[in-house]
C-alpha cells in the first residue's frame, strides 16, 4: 500500500492504535503492514507515541496538538493535575518539564518524540474533581485549580510543613481566589490525616493573605 493510499483511509483518524487500524481498514494486520508502518515512522510521516500507538505527522495535527490529549492516551484513566496544572494555571511560577498526570494505575513514565509524561497513582476514591475540555480533534481531563493543588499536597506531604514560611517558600499564587472547602472536600477523599492537616494549614494561610 503507498502512504497517499493509506493517509488517505485514515484521515479522520489523526491517532491511531494497531487495533484501530485494523478495524480502519478491515483487514487483519500482516507482517508487509508492520513493516510498512516502520518505513512510515523511519521517513516522519508517522509519529509513534508509544509502542502500537500512532499519530499522523502533519503539520494541521501537530499545530494544533494538546500535550494533554497525548497524556489521556497514552494512560487511561487519567487526568492533568499537579504540575503541569498548576503551572498551566498560573498557580505555580515554576514551567512543568513533563505533563503530569493523576491514575488510578499503577505509576509511570513515557518518553515520546513529542514530550515527556509522568502518571502518579492515587487511590480510587481520590480520582475526582476534574473537567473535560474539547482540544483539535478530541478531548482531555484536566484536573480543577483546587484538586490539581490538593493533589499536589497529597502527593508530596512527607517534605511539606506546616508553617506559613513554608506556604510563602511555595510561591502560590493566591490571586487564583481558591475554593478553600472544595479543597478540604477533595482532602477528606484521601482519608490522610497529614493532608487534612496540610489543608487547614494552607487554609488559614491563604485567608491571611485573602484578606
Amino acid at each position: 500500500m503507498k502512504y497517499y493510499q493509506f493517509q488517505k483511509k485514515i484521515e479522520n483518524f489523526p491517532y491511531f492504535s494497531l487495533k484501530d487500524l485494523e478495524l480502519i481498514l478491515k483487514t487483519k494486520l500482516n507482517k508487509s503492514l508492520k513493516n510498512q508502518l516502520s518505513i512510515w515512522e523511519k521517513k516522519k510521516y508517522l509519529i509513534r507515541i508509544k509502542k502500537s500507538l500512532y499519530l499522523l505527522s502533519r503539520p494541521d495535527i501537530l499545530n494544533n496538538l494538546e500535550l494533554m490529549f497525548l497524556a489521556s492516551k497514552l494512560y487511561d484513566p487519567s487526568y492533568v493535575s499537579l504540575e503541569y496544572a498548576l503551572s498551566l494555571y498560573g498557580i505555580l511560577p515554576e514551567i512543568a518539564s513533563n505533563v503530569t498526570s493523576i491514575t488510578t494505575k499503577k505509576t509511570a513514565k513515557f518518553k515520546t518524540p513529542l514530550g515527556n509524561f509522568v502518571f502518579r497513582n492515587i487511590k480510587f476514591e481520590g480520582f475526582a474533581g476534574y473537567e473535560n475540555k474539547k482540544c483539535f480533534f478530541t478531548s482531555y481531563n484536566i484536573a480543577t485549580p483546587e484538586k490539581a493543588l490538593v493533589d499536589y499536597i497529597y502527593l508530596n506531604k512527607k517534605q511539606m510543613k506546616t508553617e506559613k514560611s513554608f506556604w510563602q517558600s511555595l510561591r502560590i499564587n493566591l490571586d487564583q481566589k481558591f475554593d478553600l472547602e472544595k479543597m478540604l472536600f477533595y482532602g477528606k477523599l484521601f482519608e490522610s490525616k497529614k493532608t487534612d492537616l496540610l489543608l487547614n494549614s494552607f487554609k488559614k494561610y491563604a485567608q491571611s493573605e485573602f484578606y
